[in-house]
């Protein structure tokens, strides 16, 4: 803190801390190697981090020093004190802080709800694809480790898929194959009318594509083109291990797959 006490946000010291008495160091964490967890000397982060102690079964005076180069040291004294003979039912009886009584009993939300949900997700029933129609349901698996291709047959370039239910579709969310480098032209029909068409951005994961609102229930996505790399994120390194990157061949310019795919309608 500063001389009026204040907390300093651009503090990054390095803290050293000692304990004597009945208990042990358990560290803290703060980035770093490993995290700093179990060591005895943790930077503050913004101006502020955690450390942890803990008792043994030896009451006493527990003693913490704090000492970093440049700043005022500090000390904090604790008393752990001995647990009772007998404890019955089994839970201590003693409270950390005084008459605060703990509680189990979640409290009923503030009504009303300190968000407005905008949209809500309608599920898929069934579907079907031009091409490798036997794996269309690793797009909608919620497994971001399967997806969809449908191979470069002429025409195979589709996915169709029947909702649970009749819905007026505003959104579509969708993960494609190499997210990172790669676009695709689209067309989206929702009971063989337009929603959409256009050609998808590349990103560092997932896409949504504005709708335009059509209440029905079977949606096709088709491939209208040739896809085309761009590399429009070859800054930046995604995952530590490039092989498991998003980014590659693709299969071809005429494949289309899906890694995950998403529907939703605006909430009334």
């Amino acid at each position: 803190v500063d001389a009026q006490g204040r907390r300093v946000p651009t503090a990054l010291d390095l803290v050293n801390f000692t304990v004597d008495g009945p208990a042990e160091w358990r560290g803290g964490i703060a980035q770093g190697p490993e995290n700093h967890i179990l060591s005895t000397a943790l930077p503050v982060e913004c101006g502020i981090n955690r450390a942890f102690v803990r008792s043994t079964t030896t009451p006493g005076r527990i003693t913490v020093r704090a000492v970093a180069e440049g700043l005022k040291s500090a000390e904090l004294v604790l008393e752990s004190v001995p647990a009772p003979s007998a404890v019955s039912p089994g839970v201590y009886p003693l409270r950390p802080y005084g008459e605060l009584a703990p509680s189990f009993i979640r409290p009923e939300p503030a009504a009303p709800p300190p968000y407005r949900p905008t949209r809500v997700a309608v599920t898929v029933a069934s579907a079907t694809a031009g091409g490798n129609a036997g794996e269309i349901a690793a797009s909608y698996d919620d497994n971001e480790r399967s997806s969809w291709t449908s191979g470069s047959a002429p025409g195979a370039a589709w996915a169709e898929f029947t909702l649970a239910r009749a819905a007026t579709l505003t959104e579509l969310v969708v993960c494609l194959p190499n997210w990172r480098s790669r676009t695709y032209p689209l067309l989206v029909t929702v009971d063989g009318k337009e929603v959409w068409r256009g050609v998808t951005p590349t990103s560092l994961g997932y896409v949504t594509l504005p709708l335009r609102p059509q209440q029905g229930r079977v949606v096709r996505v088709r491939l209208i083109g040739e896809s085309a790399a761009n590399a429009a994120f070859s800054g930046i390194t995604e995952l530590a291990n490039a092989a498991n990157a998003s980014d590659g061949p693709a299969a071809g310019k005429g494949s289309f797959g899906l890694v995950e795919i998403e529907f939703y309608e605006a909430v009334r």
